[in-house]
Protein backbone atom coordinates (compact mmCIF):
# COMPACT_ATOMS: atom_id res chain seq x y z
CA UNK A 1 0.00 0.00 0.00
CA UNK A 2 2.93 2.21 0.64
CA UNK A 3 3.47 1.66 -3.55
CA UNK A 4 0.26 3.04 -4.20
CA UNK A 5 1.05 6.16 -1.76
CA UNK A 6 4.45 6.62 -3.38
CA UNK A 7 2.57 6.58 -6.84
CA UNK A 8 -0.30 8.94 -6.07
CA UNK A 9 1.88 11.71 -4.56
CA UNK A 10 4.10 11.00 -7.55
CA UNK A 11 1.28 11.75 -10.08
CA UNK A 12 0.04 14.55 -7.75
CA UNK A 13 3.17 16.42 -8.00
CA UNK A 14 3.94 15.68 -11.63
CA UNK A 15 -0.25 16.75 -12.76
CA UNK A 16 0.19 20.00 -10.25
CA UNK A 17 3.43 21.18 -11.59
CA UNK A 18 2.40 20.56 -15.58
CA UNK A 19 -1.18 21.97 -15.18
CA UNK A 20 0.66 24.88 -13.85
CA UNK A 21 2.83 25.44 -16.48
CA UNK A 22 0.09 24.84 -19.52
CA UNK A 23 -2.03 27.28 -17.56
CA UNK A 24 1.51 29.64 -17.00
CA UNK A 25 2.05 29.17 -20.86
CA UNK A 26 -1.51 30.30 -21.96
CA UNK A 27 -1.42 33.42 -19.81
CA UNK A 28 2.17 34.53 -21.65
CA UNK A 29 0.72 33.45 -25.24
CA UNK A 30 -2.35 35.81 -24.80
CA UNK A 31 -0.45 38.53 -23.40
CA UNK A 32 1.60 38.10 -26.14
CA UNK A 33 -1.09 37.90 -28.18
CA UNK A 34 -3.04 41.03 -26.83
CA UNK A 35 0.48 42.76 -27.16
CA UNK A 36 1.34 41.71 -30.78
CA UNK A 37 -2.03 43.21 -31.96
CA UNK A 38 -1.66 46.81 -30.14
CA UNK A 39 2.05 46.88 -30.41
CA UNK A 40 2.81 45.32 -33.86
CA UNK A 41 1.19 45.44 -37.60
CA UNK A 42 0.54 41.76 -37.31
CA UNK A 43 0.03 39.23 -34.55
CA UNK A 44 1.83 36.05 -34.97
CA UNK A 45 -0.62 33.37 -36.69
CA UNK A 46 0.41 30.40 -34.49
CA UNK A 47 -0.35 32.24 -30.73
CA UNK A 48 -3.73 31.25 -31.22
CA UNK A 49 -3.36 28.00 -32.05
CA UNK A 50 -0.72 27.14 -29.27
CA UNK A 51 -3.21 29.16 -26.81
CA UNK A 52 -6.09 26.36 -27.61
CA UNK A 53 -3.21 23.41 -27.09
CA UNK A 54 -2.22 24.81 -23.57
CA UNK A 55 -5.72 25.67 -22.46
CA UNK A 56 -6.31 21.93 -23.44
CA UNK A 57 -3.20 20.64 -21.56
CA UNK A 58 -4.14 22.82 -18.91
CA UNK A 59 -7.44 21.48 -18.21
CA UNK A 60 -6.10 17.54 -19.52
CA UNK A 61 -4.06 17.96 -16.54
CA UNK A 62 -6.19 19.45 -13.75
CA UNK A 63 -9.13 16.96 -14.69
CA UNK A 64 -7.69 14.02 -12.60
CA UNK A 65 -6.66 16.60 -9.77
CA UNK A 66 -10.41 17.36 -9.68
CA UNK A 67 -11.35 13.88 -8.96
CA UNK A 68 -8.81 13.92 -6.28
CA UNK A 69 -10.56 16.46 -4.38
CA UNK A 70 -14.02 15.58 -5.33
CA UNK A 71 -14.51 18.18 -7.33
CA UNK A 72 -16.62 16.37 -9.88
CA UNK A 73 -20.48 17.55 -9.38
CA UNK A 74 -22.43 14.25 -7.92
CA UNK A 75 -25.94 13.21 -7.36
CA UNK A 76 -25.94 11.10 -3.67
CA UNK A 77 -29.74 11.30 -3.10
CA UNK A 78 -30.22 7.96 -3.63
CA UNK A 79 -27.10 6.52 -1.97
CA UNK A 80 -28.14 9.22 1.11
CA UNK A 81 -31.58 6.88 1.67
CA UNK A 82 -29.87 3.23 1.47
CA UNK A 83 -28.32 1.62 4.70
CA UNK A 84 -25.20 2.25 5.34
CA UNK A 85 -23.85 -1.60 4.15
CA UNK A 86 -25.75 -1.14 0.82
CA UNK A 87 -24.11 2.51 0.47
CA UNK A 88 -20.80 0.96 0.17
CA UNK A 89 -21.67 -1.22 -2.74
CA UNK A 90 -23.09 1.51 -4.37
CA UNK A 91 -19.86 3.40 -4.53
CA UNK A 92 -17.58 0.24 -5.39
CA UNK A 93 -20.26 -0.22 -8.23
CA UNK A 94 -19.95 3.52 -9.71
CA UNK A 95 -16.40 3.70 -9.19
CA UNK A 96 -16.20 0.59 -11.36
CA UNK A 97 -18.18 1.52 -14.15
CA UNK A 98 -16.31 4.96 -13.88
CA UNK A 99 -12.98 2.97 -14.12
CA UNK A 100 -14.05 0.64 -16.85
CA UNK A 101 -15.46 3.78 -18.75
CA UNK A 102 -12.10 5.76 -18.50
CA UNK A 103 -10.40 2.44 -19.78
CA UNK A 104 -12.50 1.85 -22.76
CA UNK A 105 -12.02 5.66 -24.11
CA UNK A 106 -8.17 5.18 -23.08
CA UNK A 107 -8.04 2.26 -25.53
CA UNK A 108 -9.58 3.97 -28.03
CA UNK A 109 -7.97 7.17 -27.97
CA UNK A 110 -5.19 5.35 -29.04
CA UNK A 111 -6.27 4.82 -32.27
CA UNK A 112 -7.56 8.39 -32.69
CA UNK A 113 -3.95 9.53 -31.12
CA UNK A 114 -2.33 7.40 -33.94
CA UNK A 115 -4.56 9.49 -36.53
CA UNK A 116 -2.80 12.50 -35.04
CA UNK A 117 0.75 11.41 -36.53
CA UNK A 118 -0.06 12.03 -40.16
CA UNK A 119 -1.61 15.38 -40.37
CA UNK A 120 0.08 18.66 -39.27
CA UNK A 121 -1.46 21.44 -37.25
CA UNK A 122 -1.69 24.44 -40.06
CA UNK A 123 0.25 27.21 -38.20
CA UNK A 124 2.27 25.80 -36.02
CA UNK A 125 3.66 23.19 -38.47
CA UNK A 126 3.77 20.15 -36.15
CA UNK A 127 1.96 16.82 -35.93
CA UNK A 128 -1.46 16.79 -34.49
CA UNK A 129 -0.26 13.85 -32.15
CA UNK A 130 0.64 15.82 -29.63
CA UNK A 131 -2.76 17.95 -29.43
CA UNK A 132 -4.05 14.27 -29.31
CA UNK A 133 -2.86 13.24 -26.67
CA UNK A 134 -5.02 15.04 -24.58
CA UNK A 135 -7.63 12.76 -25.43
CA UNK A 136 -5.49 9.80 -24.16
CA UNK A 137 -3.95 11.66 -21.14
CA UNK A 138 -7.16 13.01 -19.65
CA UNK A 139 -9.13 9.32 -18.94
CA UNK A 140 -6.08 7.70 -18.47
CA UNK A 141 -5.41 10.26 -14.97
CA UNK A 142 -9.45 10.02 -14.30
CA UNK A 143 -9.62 6.18 -14.05
CA UNK A 144 -6.39 6.05 -12.28
CA UNK A 145 -7.62 8.67 -9.73
CA UNK A 146 -10.73 6.55 -9.21
CA UNK A 147 -8.77 3.61 -9.07
CA UNK A 148 -6.74 4.88 -6.24
CA UNK A 149 -10.19 6.23 -4.77
CA UNK A 150 -11.45 2.69 -5.12
CA UNK A 151 -8.70 1.66 -3.41
CA UNK A 152 -8.72 3.68 -0.28
CA UNK A 153 -12.88 2.72 0.06
CA UNK A 154 -12.05 -0.92 0.77
CA UNK A 155 -9.10 -0.18 2.47
CA UNK A 156 -10.93 1.96 4.89
CA UNK A 157 -14.19 -0.27 4.88
CA UNK A 158 -11.67 -3.57 5.48
CA UNK A 159 -9.29 -1.81 8.23
CA UNK A 160 -10.72 0.92 9.09
CA UNK A 161 -7.98 3.21 8.40
CA UNK A 162 -6.42 5.23 5.47
CA UNK A 163 -4.72 4.02 2.73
Amino acid sequence: MQNLKKAKLLMDKFLGIATVISFLGLICVILLQIFARFALPQAPSWTEEIARVLFIYSTCFAVGLAVRESAYVSVDLLGKVLPHSFQLSVRVLIYITIISFMGLITYYAIDFVKIGSFQTSPALQIRTFYFYMAILIAPLFIGIYYFFGLAQLISEHQYGGEL
